[in-house]
């Protein structure tokens, strides 16, 4: 069973990172693993650009900081398998962060995507850059010894290291391998980079193969006897301490699963919206789940917020169709165009155009801007959370220069949605 949308990848013409992610769905599928069995961490860098296209609960976070957000899910729940994808650069950048879970034997599968310079922008030369090679940052030729990372890794104490390039045709077997390696095991795999690299230096495929062959470290090392870290830390620390739950003050006459996406631009506070939804439905007695997903640019373009609310635990994080899509501003329209015939019910701020089929439009006369889209979802989710659970989230968790504003946008957009 596939696992990524391997049609959908977007990487330049013969980059290497296609191979692999081919040979890690493949991979997947050998050591048998479904869509909630295993997360995906994705780091800053060429390949995290196509975690979008995998089947699997997926996080992106800062450059370098993979391994500890990893390592943090892996604490979390010992039961799923955990892997990271990371380029060399930022396995650099996060040096230390793949030193102390490979010394600590903790249970993720890191595969590195190692094409030798930082590809996304713009080639610079990173750790493991070969001596003498060409980078934009090293036109002369680099003068630093490069990093090797499967050594580094097996040095610092990790149960299962490889070497391989990008076009090896047992890569898909050793990757199942190392998911199910029970502790810390990173692959470190070499590829060609066309946008950069490979205009700067005279290496194809075939003459990266000889050069990974011919470098100590090529293959595989396992090594045995050393527990898997976060298996072994509850036996260690005893009983873990319960969380508290968060005091039930409100009832909400939900009784199913609710999807909601909001749908604005930089800038109008989305994310803030969606969060103090999410807070109120908790102190209304449900469980709920948040995702923010945004451009790469700052202060412009697109901001989408997704919330699940539902009166039993959450299983599947996806919303896929909403049951309510609130549009806030023309970049919210457009961006949640795929969504609209598809979504139960609409609201979409009353002076944007086209309307999708069937959107009601909803005028707040008096709102500002950075608070229009709380306005809107407030009134979207009137009928599953009160308004004394919105205005408890607002006066606990609201930003402090903003609570005034917040109140009255919650009034506001339940005042609209009884009118």
């Amino acid at each position: 069973m596939s696992l990524i949308r391997l049609e959908d990848l977007p990487f330049c013409p013969g980059c290497s990172h296609e191979a692999i992610f081919r040979a890690l769905d493949a991979g997947l599928d050998i050591a048998g693993l479904g869509s909630r069995d295993a997360v995906v961490v994705s780091d800053i860098g060429c390949q995290g650009i196509a975690d979008s296209r995998i089947d699997l609960s997926t996080f992106h976070g800062l450059h370098g900081r993979s391994i500890t957000y990893a390592t943090g899910i892996k604490l979390a729940r010992p039961d799923l398998r955990v892997i990271v994808l990371i380029g060399d650069g930022g396995c650099g950048i996060g040096g230390a962060h793949l030193i102390n879970a490979a010394r600590r034997n903790v249970g993720i599968c890191v595969l590195v995507f190692n094409n030798f310079n930082f590809g996304m922008t713009g080639g610079q030369h990173s750790v493991t850059t070969p001596t003498g090679a060409r980078t934009a940052t090293t036109p002369g030729g680099n003068i630093e010894r490069p990093f090797d990372l499967r050594l580094l890794a097996e040095a610092a104490g990790a149960g299962f290291t490889a070497r391989m390039i990008a076009s090896d045709p047992d890569l898909p077997e050793v990757i199942a391998r190392a998911i199910a390696h029970d502790g810390f095991a990173m692959l470190d795999v070499w590829g060609i980079c066309t946008a950069h690299y490979m205009k700067r230096n005279d290496l194809r495929m075939a003459g990266l193969a000889d050069l990974a062959r011919a470098t100590p470290g090529y293959g595989i090392t396992l090594r045995d006897g050393v527990p898997e870290y976060a298996s072994s830390l509850p036996r260690r620390r005893g009983d873990a301490p319960r969380l508290e739950a968060v005091p039930t003050k409100y009832r909400s006459p939900l009784d199913s699963r609710l999807g909601v996406v909001l749908a604005g631009s930089a800038g109008m506070k989305v994310g803030t919206a969606a969060s103090l939804v999410a807070r109120a439905g908790v102190l209304s007695g449900l469980y709920a789940a948040q995702k923010s997903v945004i451009p790469v640019t700052v202060m412009k373009g697109f901001s989408l917020a997704e919330i699940i609310l539902a009166p039993e635990p959450i299983e599947d994080l996806q919303v896929g169709a909403p049951d309510r899509l609130v549009i806030s501003s023309a970049d919210g329209l457009e961006k949640s165009r795929p969504l609209h015939g598809a979504a139960g019910r609409i609201t979409i701020e009353h002076s944007l155009e086209p309307r999708p089929p069937g959107a009601v439009p909803l005028r707040l006369d008096g709102v500002r801007r950075t608070e229009l889209t709380f306005a809107m979802a407030a009134s979207a989710v009137a009928d599953a959370v009160p308004q004394e659970a919105l205005v408890e989230a607002i006066e606990t968790w609201g930003p402090l220069e903003s609570r005034p504003r917040l109140l009255a946008a919650a009034e506001r957009g339940r005042a609209s949605r009884a009118s």
